[in-house]
């Protein structure tokens, strides 16, 4: 019996945590601590099965398609004029193929984070090259060709840094302090191909302070400018290459506060070249006499913009049709 009665009480404790943790007010919600879901990818690209298939005749009735599918693993919203798919490798009239590039039918939107810290996958979608067929000179064998599929698209990354503030940037650290003006960290990066990485600030006078970030590439692709303000990516000229654009949200990131200056930005219009995938742009920080009471940190937006190019390839045999009699 006096077991019973315990089980009983047991139970009935439990239900009613049960039902506070369910209620609408008092239940806790579920807090990320993040403001991106990140990774290394833009958009992927792959041939869908079977499209284009392995063999094909030389007749004009062996027709097939060419269907790539894409999908935004990265948080960035891609228009479809902002991205191109281009067949490369083959040529055109020998397929039949009256235009070998297409834009995306529609928006591909970002992976995103809901209020609740859910992640939203981004758009799927295919690209599609309908009707391709054997129209060059009758083979006397088997050809092999290989179909590669390039995709160039526009893609930004966009970052948040945090600098460390406080009204005597010399001053010695105190327990009371939040954050430590000379410190190095990993600012917050949206999910692409290029990230932002490694920021070191410290104090070199009262209201003056440098900081410092480095550019990663991550990704698995290449890099072009994006000057043109269209997807080109165009390899014809080395200037064109790994180039990126840094956003000049940066320059206005203390507002009231201070100047920020960075003076390899200002030189080359935002646009810094990466060697190796890596560039680091070095910053001063001037704050404004006065301006700042207690110690905060302040968060800076760093946005990155380019364009960026990934190739895939899968052969296809094209076959004399009287091999098969």
């Amino acid at each position: 019996m006096r077991y019973g009665i315990i089980l009983t009480a047991g139970l009935a404790i439990l239900m009613l945590f049960l039902a506070g943790c369910s209620s609408g007010t008092d239940a806790p919600s579920l807090v990320t601590g993040r403001s991106f879901n990140g990774g290394t990818d833009g958009i992927k690209m792959d041939f869908m099965s079977n499209a284009p298939p392995p063999t094909v005749f030389d007749t004009s009735d062996s027709v097939f398609d060419v269907s790539l599918r894409l999908q935004n693993l990265g948080e960035y919203q891609v228009e479809p004029e902002e991205a191109t798919v281009q067949i490369i490798g083959i040529d055109p009239g020998q397929f039949s193929l009256a235009d070998p590039v297409q834009n995306p039918s529609g928006t591909l939107y970002g992976v995103r984070l809901d209020p609740q810290g859910n992640v939203i996958p981004g758009t799927i979608m295919t690209v599609d090259f309908f009707g391709l067929h054997w129209s060059g000179n009758q083979l006397t064998g088997s050809v092999p060709y290989q179909i590669s599929a390039s995709l160039c698209y526009q893609y930004e990354t966009k970052a948040i840094a945090k600098l460390c503030l406080k009204p005597d940037l010399l001053t010695r650290p105190r327990a009371s302090d939040v954050c430590d003006v000379t410190r190095a960290m990993n600012p917050e990066s949206s999910g692409a191909p290029i990230r932002v990485e490694n920021l070191k600030q410290s104090a070199v006078g009262k209201n003056k302070l440098t900081f410092s970030f480095q550019i990663q590439h991550v990704g698995t692709g290449e890099i072009f400018t994006n000057e043109a303000g269209a997807a080109v990516c165009d390899d014809s000229r080395f200037s064109n290459e790994d180039k990126v654009k840094v956003s000049d949200s940066i320059l206005s990131g203390l507002g009231n506060l201070g100047t920020i200056s960075c003076p390899g930005l200002s030189q080359n219009d935002g646009y810094v070249k990466l060697f190796d995938g890596k560039a680091t742009i070095s910053c001063t920080a001037e704050l404004s006499s006065g301006a700042v009471s207690g110690n905060f940190e302040r968060a800076l937006d760093i946005n990155l913009i380019y364009n960026y190019r990934e190739i895939e390839s899968v052969p296809i045999m094209v076959r004399h049709i009287e091999d098969e009699g």
